[in-house]
Parts: C-alpha cells; structure tokens; sequence
C-alpha cells in the first residue's frame, strides 16, 4: 500500500468515514473520523496561518513500525507544506462537514480561516484560482481548483450563511464558464 500521506485522500476519506456515521451511527465510524482527524490536524495543518500541507512523505519502513514506542523514537518523515488549492478545498469540505457533525467550533473555525487563505494567496480575480504558488509564481488552468474552492465555498455559505462565500462560488463559476466558452471558440476557428 502506498505509504505516502496525501492531503486529498485524507480529505476523501474524512467524508467517507462521515457519510458511514452520519448513515449507521456506528462508532467505529467516528472513531475513524477523529482518528483522520486527529493525523490532519496534528501533522498536515499549519496551525498558525491555517490551511494543510500537501503530503507527507512516503516512508515504508517507518510505517512498518508496529510498536508505538519504537515508532515515536525514530524521527518522522517530512512534510511537504505546499499548499494546494483543490486538496486544501476538499479539506475545507470535509473538516466543515466534520465540525457540523460533531459540534467542534474550533474546526469549523480553522477550516473557514483555511479557506479564506486559500483564496487570499491563490485567487486573482479574472484568473481564477491557482492550483500553487511556487518560488512566487503561481502554476493556474486547472479546473480542478476552480471547481473545488467553489464547492468550498459553497460549504462554507451554508454552514455560515455569510454571503461572501455565495459570491466568491458564483465569480469562480462565472469565470469557469467564460474560460470554457473562450476555449470552445478557440478550437472551432482551428477547425
């Protein structure tokens, strides 16, 4: 199994583990769900600016560690502390969702500041939003990103019905729709 540990799958997972409480009210469930979230919080946020890292490192041997003890010993793997647009929105997602779920405002809290910056560093209004910035230049045109910071967004609308978010969801879907009409002329006068 791959060792490397991704924001994006933790996000994916985070939901799933929700959607398994939310539908059987299993323990086992929410037990997984803090679990994740207790890893994303303690390992992957930044806990002074918000918003999470990329990934850890993939370490098999370190991971093959059984003995907590043993484990604790050796030094972690690094982190990789990009910070991505689209995991970071899908994170946004599933932590609101989270918060919601088992009543934790200090999440709900830290997901909003991670959201706003997300936006803060990576949007540019008529460019969208970039999927990183790295050594200052940001890397844009992913659809990926547009579309997950405008479903974060969205998330975050509805948990705090601040109408900011609504706004910043409409203005990524607008431009998403400009840049695939401008793309769909492009390739008809190709034609």
């Amino acid at each position: 199994p791959q060792t490397e540990k991704l924001l994006d799958v933790n996000a994916s997972m985070l939901m799933l583990y929700l959607d398994g409480f939310e539908s059987l009210r299993l323990a086992r469930y929410a037990e997984r769900t803090e679990a994740v979230l207790g890893y994303v919080q303690q390992t992957l946020a930044d806990s002074q600016d918000a918003g999470w890292a990329a990934s850890q490192q993939e370490a098999p041997e370190y991971y093959a560690i059984v003995d907590a003890a043993m484990r604790a010993a050796r030094p972690c793997p690094p982190v990789d502390r990009t910070l991505l647009a689209a995991p970071n929105a899908a994170m946004v997602s599933a932590a609101l969702r989270a918060a919601r779920v088992f009543e934790d405002d200090g999440l709900r809290d830290f997901a909003l500041r991670s959201l706003e910056r997300i936006v803060l560093d990576h949007y540019r209004p008529g460019a969208g939003v970039a999927h990183c910035i790295e050594k200052d230049v940001p890397v844009r045109g992913l659809l990926d990103d547009q579309v997950a910071v405008a479903i974060a967004n969205l998330d975050a609308f509805d948990t705090t019905e601040d109408i900011v978010y609504q706004m910043m969801a409409e203005e990524l879907a607008r431009q998403m729709a400009q840049q695939s009409g401008s793309q769909q002329s492009s390739s008809q006068q190709q034609d």
